[in-house]
């Protein structure tokens, strides 16, 4: 296995075959026919729920929002919001 060039094994990576069907947590059949399937289904869904969260928060009066961009140090970060929440 090793003897093989890098770029097949990725090639084998990416496309799962199996002899049996794939199944999912709740026992029935997974709609993920390769990893790179997968991989875009968990994207979308950790932006939906990233977006479900935003909007959350947004709802809380209590939250306030750090207007960050770029690399920003741990400090700076800590210095703003501790700016904020004595206003």
């Amino acid at each position: 296995e090793t003897s093989r060039p890098p770029l097949e094994r990725r090639r084998g990576i990416t496309t799962l075959k199996t002899s049996r069907p794939v199944y999912n947590g709740s026992g029935g059949r997974s709609p993920f026919n390769s990893l790179g399937t997968m991989a875009t289904h968990i994207k979308t869904r950790t932006r939906r729920f990233a977006k479900r969260q935003g909007t959350w928060f947004r709802s809380l009066s209590e939250c306030r929002f750090v207007e960050l961009s770029g690399e920003v140090p741990a400090e700076e970060i800590a210095e703003k919001i501790t700016r904020q929440a004595a206003q």
